[in-house]
């Protein structure tokens, strides 16, 4: 991320991940649902409980659509699939940042 033109950080939990979203204010999340403590859609679903309406991408290897539409009910923006070019990502990263901008 840090090549193409975007700071970033990364963090290791799902508890990390919210915790680091209430202290401060991203562009965007780009949130894996396989974590190591929590699944990705109680993380967004807390996430959003707590009023962060940062704009999220899911990353995930499950292409059945009984597996996204639970993340835009939680409040996804984009959901993408794994394995996933990385240029198509760091596209639709763009988009989000830019929509976020307002």
């Amino acid at each position: 991320m840090s090549r193409a033109g975007f700071e970033h950080e990364s963090v290791e939990s799902g508890e990390e991940a919210i915790e680091m979203a209430r202290l401060y204010d991203y562009d965007a999340i780009l949130l894996d649902l396989n974590l190591p403590d929590v699944h990705g859609y109680e993380v967004l679903r807390l996430l959003r409980l707590s009023r962060i309406m940062t704009p999220v991408l899911i990353l995930s290897g499950d292409t059945e659509t009984s597996a996204t539409v639970p993340g835009f009910s939680f409040g996804a923006d984009v959901y993408v699939t794994k394995p996933c070019h990385r240029d198509d990502s760091l596209a639709r990263v763009r988009t989000l940042t830019r929509r976020a901008d307002g």
